[in-house]
């Protein structure tokens, strides 16, 4: 009887020991899951914080895009293109008096230095204002005159593309509207 209460007793220890090392290797199985879930919880909690991120960054840019459309919308309204052509208009009109203006002037004083007489040598400065030096002022004159010439077709020329493009805007943007409007 003692040695089967003694090979009970082994019997008893290894069935205590294999269970104890099932229950240990449980453990270790739960310990390495345990730490598999944890890591992705965190990859979980860094794609939510990224994609939050991501959202309001795109709420920003929609909101910045709708701002602009807004703008936009007001903007090429037929009233303000018609007003901005206007605008514009008078500016370029305000321009080519300007140039006028000073096309006169230079026009004034070339007529005037043409209609100056010289009196003789003995009554002028002619003899302390060199040949050259003349020369060289008149060529200015005339380089000037030339000069605002060229200036005001260049004007004429620019104010007649931009009234010709924005006539071809407002026209394009009034049959847009239209038809945003059907």
């Amino acid at each position: 009887m003692y040695q089967k209460l003694t090979e009970m007793q082994k019997v008893a220890v290894q069935k205590v020991q294999q269970t104890q090392q099932q229950m240990d290797g449980l453990h270790q199985l739960n310990q390495v899951h345990s730490n598999k879930i944890k890591d992705l919880n965190k990859v979980i909690q860094q794609r939510k914080d990224k994609g939050l991120k991501n959202v309001e960054g795109f709420q920003d840019k929609m909101s910045a895009l709708s701002d602009k459309l807004i703008k936009a919308r007001k903007f090429y309204k037929p009233d303000a293109l018609q007003k901005r052509i206007e605008e514009i208009c008078d500016r370029i009109q305000q321009n080519e008096s300007s140039v006028k203006s000073d096309s006169e002037e230079v026009t004034c004083i070339v007529n005037t230095m043409d209609s100056l007489q010289l009196t003789p040598p003995e009554q002028s400065l002619v003899h302390q204002v060199s040949h050259q030096t003349r020369l060289a002022i008149w060529s200015m004159f005339v380089g000037e005159e030339d000069s605002v010439q060229a200036s005001l077709q260049r004007l004429q020329a620019e104010q007649q593309e931009i009234c010709t493009l924005l006539q071809e805007s407002y026209s394009s943007q009034s049959a847009a509207a239209k038809q945003d409007v059907q």
